[in-house]
């Protein structure tokens, strides 16, 4: 990943970052739950210091970000109104696997094509001293590239480094369990090479265009969209956690979870359900929730057990579409929940190996089955099963043989909690929010720690 120099014609106005105390910050993200949950617990943190915080993005995301108390700008009002990421939800959630990624890539390309069209114009007026950019949102660098802004890349899910894309498994590898194997990294390598390029060959057109508008350097392979011109990449995870490596760049930055202790107290839930045998949650995020065989492939892996199982659908009106009735008498149902407080009480949680919902559970110290359906979830689920936290049950592979199996095994094996204890111990040390906050005011005044 190339390192970031500054022009001479840039030296009066690095001294002046130098000497502000207050610093103007613009931040983006898709308008995934998650990704917003980490850009807003970002921007959240360097408000707190001081800083002058504005999201940049779609109306969809205009109540979250004001509720945040940061400032909202939006683009794109006409051609991406309200509602629109609603409607890519309810279709993206009952996807799995390729079909999924596809279709998420289309819809986050289009909305790429907004940014490059609409948010230079808004840039060059903004006098930004720094701009927050989520990884996925590829090629959006080359705005701030071109207008000369110092960008740091946050990595909303699991880091992909352009030098370590070739050598760890990808979202598309065939192979997600680390291995040292030469014939499995090279069978890697080439189905990462042939499927990156398959899927987003209209997405390096779209950036080039842009690119070659405004005299930047070309993109010549799809693999390149992961390249970009960043004082830092910062990653919600810890080294011990992740897969061995010796590529990453100097500038990369490991800061652990980025969840924030925010208050459930509003988020009603009848505790006095819950019945003294060991608790069992299961959520599959806010993205995949409509997958109803998996839920009552829970609910029947479970009913044999002595355990309860709480499912949650992790939205508003889920339930009202679910086959309740058809649950055991051991399970209970819930469109919405106070998450991190159920996870508290629980023995083991059920997840989607969402890279947040995966630390949040090891924030807890808790073990967890992890159900993979799309996107990085594969390769957090790998890393989990790998540290010895989770067994992995896919979502093509689910069975209710298979999952109650899993159960049991992590049920009955002590090791997995006591591993899940160690690593909650690691996540705790690490700075987080404010590790990441401390890196970001750095680089954007300094230029590098």
């Amino acid at each position: 990943m190339p390192t970031v120099s500054l022009t001479n014609m840039h030296i009066a106005q690095n001294i002046m970052l130098k000497m502000k105390s207050s610093l103007k910050i613009g931040i983006t993200s898709i308008v995934y739950n998650s990704h917003l949950n980490t850009v807003l617990a970002i921007g959240q943190e360097l408000k707190k210091r001081g800083h002058q915080v504005i999201y940049y993005g779609f109306f969809d995301a205009k109540e979250r970000v004001l509720a945040a108390g940061l400032e909202f700008c939006g683009i794109a009002e006409v051609e991406h109104p309200l509602g629109t990421n609603d409607k890519f939800q309810q279709q993206v959630s009952q996807m799995i696997g390729y079909d999924a990624n596809k279709f998420s890539v289309k819809f986050v390309e289009n909305q790429l094509s907004l940014y490059l069209s609409h948010l230079p114009n808004i840039l060059k007026s903004a006098s930004l001293d720094g701009f927050i950019c989520d990884q996925t949102l590829l090629g959006l660098s080359s705005i701030t590239e071109y207008l000369k802004i110092p960008t740091v890349q946050l990595c909303c899910t699991l880091a992909v480094i352009y030098t370590e894309f070739l050598f760890r498994p990808s979202p598309v590898s065939p192979f997600q369990d680390y291995s040292v194997n030469p014939l499995k990294q090279i069978i890697n390598i080439i189905f990462t090479q042939v499927k990156c390029s398959f899927l987003f060959k209209n997405w390096r057109k779209l950036v080039n265009r842009f690119r070659k508008a405004h005299q930047l350097p070309l993109i010549w392979t799809a693999l390149g969209l992961f390249q970009g011109k960043y004082l830092a990449t910062i990653a919600q995870l810890i080294p011990e956690l992740d897969f061995p490596t010796s590529f990453l760049p100097r500038n990369f930055y490991y800061c652990g979870s980025f969840s924030k202790n925010i208050s459930e107290k509003d988020i009603y839930f009848p505790y006095e359900k819950l019945s003294n045998k060991p608790l069992i949650y299961a959520c599959l995020g806010t993205s995949q929730n409509g997958n109803w065989e998996a839920f009552k492939l829970m609910d029947k892996a479970c009913c044999s057990l002595d355990v309860q199982l709480v499912l949650s659908f992790g939205k508003k009106g889920c339930l009202s579409n679910f086959p309740i009735d058809e649950l055991s008498a051991n399970t209970i149902a819930f469109d919405y929940v106070p998450q991190k407080s159920l996870i508290k009480k629980s023995t083991l949680v059920i997840n989607h190996a969402g890279l947040n919902s995966a630390l949040e559970t090891l924030q807890a110290g808790k073990p967890m089955i992890c159900i993979p359906i799309c996107y990085d979830q594969p390769e957090v689920a790998a890393r989990m099963k790998r540290v010895g936290v989770a067994e992995v049950v896919p979502i093509e592979k689910l069975t209710v043989k298979r999952l109650q199996d899993a159960i049991i095994k992590v049920l009955k094996n002590d090791k997995y909690q006591q591993n899940a204890s160690i690593y909650q111990e690691k996540l705790l040390q690490t700075g987080g929010v404010a590790r990441a906050a401390d890196i970001i005011e750095t680089v954007i005044r300094y230029g590098s720690l």
